[in-house]
């Protein structure tokens, strides 16, 4: 491991922080004492914020984090980053292989244009067997034209205290699941009461959630069933479903004739559509295991389930029109209730939960 110096900026205000960084074999480990905040920055996430010269330091940022940026005045980091840091300078994938994918999808979308009345039961067997980078590529386009609907200068949520908080109960739910997904979570400001994941690992939770949450263990249940959503694979098996292979193509290489349909329609799915029955109770099953091995209580996401049940009503939208319409919430709630962990933990401390409950207010 290699030690280095170097200044933190939040990219909300313009201070400044000293920071000590590590460089490691998954990243960055990011120490800002004056804040007593620890960070880690995988390599796959680490971009360039200017061009490297010989003149100037060095400023690199994390495209998970939005804002954050670092800025190192030693030679030797810069080769610490080329050797490790494969997306640096550039995205995921490279115009050639772009341009390869774009003409391989072409020949597949010809073909699956036969089968237009099947597509919905192709698309868990497509969805298992896209490569993880893939995916990975495809949550990442989608989740930046989710951000770019919901205005991401003004919306997204980046008050240091309440993003460690996220982190760290992130952070104990992962470590329960054996799973090839890294997990990137973020809050944005919306009065809507809703959280979504999308492929490759993202998981987007709307403040109004955390709002409406009355402690941490809720959230914490909601996030766990948001995490069984993407280890099951269900967004991408929904967008597969809903746009076909042209949201693939369009999400994958650039190309499409419609990005604001495109847009909206991504949104509609996972934003405020539902999953099936079968989706939502696999989802469910992997939450309940996820908490229970965290010792964190599960009743958490059923008295949740149980408050939103009983406040929808008909005319509601997103989050609320679902619970209560949905015909087997009643068949979730008791499933979720038929086991108990009597031994846990809160998912957060008094002082951590408070930090996330303020963490729009940056």
């Amino acid at each position: 491991m290699k030690h280095f110096t170097a200044l933190y900026n939040d990219g909300v205000t313009a201070a400044e922080y000293s920071a000590e960084v590590t460089a490691t074999q998954l990243g960055l480990h990011i120490i800002i004492a004056d804040l007593r905040l620890e960070s880690e920055w995988t390599w796959n996430d680490i971009r360039l914020a200017g061009a490297i010269t010989s003149d100037r330091p060095v400023r690199i940022l994390n495209c998970s984090l939005q804002g954050a940026r670092l800025t190192l005045n030693d030679s030797a980091f810069v080769q610490v980053l080329e050797q490790n840091a494969k997306y640096l300078t550039r995205q995921p994938f490279l115009k050639k292989n772009k341009i390869a994918l774009f003409s391989l999808t072409i020949l597949l979308a010809c073909a699956i244009f036969f089968l237009t009345f099947t597509l919905p039961r192709l698309a868990g067997p497509l969805a298992e067997n896209i490569p993880m980078e893939w995916e990975e590529e495809l949550g990442e386009q989608v989740v930046g034209l989710l951000t770019e609907i919901f205005a991401t200068e003004t919306n997204s949520c980046t008050n240091l205290e309440g993003i460690a908080a996220l982190r760290k109960l992130t952070d104990r739910l992962n470590k329960t699941v054996d799973t090839q997904y890294e997990f990137k979570v973020r809050v944005m400001r919306s009065k809507i009461v809703n959280a979504f994941a999308a492929p490759g690992g993202h998981i987007v939770i709307l403040s109004g959630l955390i709002k409406k949450a009355e402690t941490s263990d809720e959230v914490a249940g909601v996030l766990a069933h948001e995490m069984g959503h993407v280890i099951k694979r269900h967004p991408t098996k929904a967008l597969i479903h809903a746009q076909g292979w042209s949201l693939l193509l369009s999400a994958l290489t650039g190309f499409s004739t419609s990005n604001g349909n495109l847009a909206s329609g991504i949104a509609l799915n996972l934003a405020t559509s539902s999953y099936s029955r079968k989706n939502e109770a696999e989802a469910d099953s992997v939450a309940k295991g996820i908490l229970i091995k965290a010792r964190i209580n599960k009743s958490g996401l059923l008295t949740f389930f149980e408050r939103l049940r009983l406040e929808a009503k008909p005319e509601s939208t997103g989050i609320f029109r679902y619970f209560a319409t949905h015909p087997s919430l009643k068949d979730r709630i008791n499933a979720i209730r038929s086991k108990s962990n009597e031994e846990y933990e809160p998912a957060l401390k008094k002082k951590e939960w408070n930090a996330l409950q303020a963490i729009c207010s940056d």
